[in-house]
C-alpha cells in the first residue's frame, strides 16, 4: 500500500511545530552549555540536545523536499524555514 503523504496543510503544520521545537531546543542546549562541561559524562545531555538539534534539522530538510516532489505548485522554503528569505524577497 503506497502512503499518500501530507497535504500542504500538514506541511505547513508540521513546518511551523519543528521551527518552534527547534528553537527551544536552542535555548536548552546554550543553558545547558553555560552549566556544564561539553567533555565527559556531565557534557553528555548538551551532546544529547545537540543531536535532537541535528535530528530535527534532517527532518525539516527531508520534509522540505518531500513538499517540493508533493505539492510544487504551493511549496515554498518558508514552510520548513520561516526565518529565511529567497532571493525573490529582497
Amino acid at each position: 500500500m503506497v502512503k499518500p503523504g501530507l497535504t500542504h496543510e500538514q506541511h505547513t503544520g508540521i513546518g511551523k511545530q519543528l521551527h518552534d521545537i527547534r528553537e527551544q531546543l536552542i535555548k536548552l542546549a546554550v543553558d545547558v552549555a553555560n552549566a556544564y562541561p561539553r567533555a565527559g559524562d556531565r557534557g553528555r545531555p548538551g551532546r544529547k540536545l545537540h543531536t535532537a538539534l541535528d535530528a530535527i534539522d534532517t527532518a525539516r530538510s527531508d520534509l522540505d523536499s518531500a513538499l517540493f516532489n508533493e505539492h510544487p505548485a504551493q511549496a515554498d522554503t518558508h514552510t520548513y524555514y520561516p526565518g529565511t528569505t529567497s532571493p525573490a524577497d529582497r
